[in-house]
């Protein structure tokens, strides 16, 4: 449910930034690799962000997510790799820090939390 789409240009060429908002009725909610931003309002409830399906073999695609209700202390965010995906080799990632926002990058099966 992009909420955004951005085209963007420069001397590489252009492309869009595909912009997701979501509360605590979205989740849990399954992430895809075509969401470049998700933003999370973490407002009421905590909140399930699923990594669901992989990256294309060889390519690495990069999401950010935010806290914009800035309750994530009270109401973490957890990154689930739902089984199938791991972030830095653990199942799940947990974002505690009110107003934090983290970088997922994956390829296939594989994620990073940068």
């Amino acid at each position: 449910m992009p909420l955004y789409n951005f085209a963007t240009g420069g001397s590489g060429g252009s492309g869009t930034i595909n912009v997701t908002t979501i509360d605590d009725s979205d989740s849990p909610y399954t992430l895809t690799p075509s969401v470049n931003v998700l933003l999370v309002d973490t407002t009421n409830n905590p909140i399930t962000v699923k990594l669901g399906g992989t990256s294309p073999s060889g390519e690495i695609t990069v999401t950010r997510i935010k806290d914009i209700g800035n309750n994530a202390e009270s109401n973490p965010i957890t990154i689930d790799g739902d089984g199938v995906v791991t972030l830095d080799g653990d199942p799940t990632y947990v974002m505690s820090d009110s107003g934090m926002a983290i970088d997922v990058a994956r390829e296939n099966t594989t994620g990073h939390v940068l």
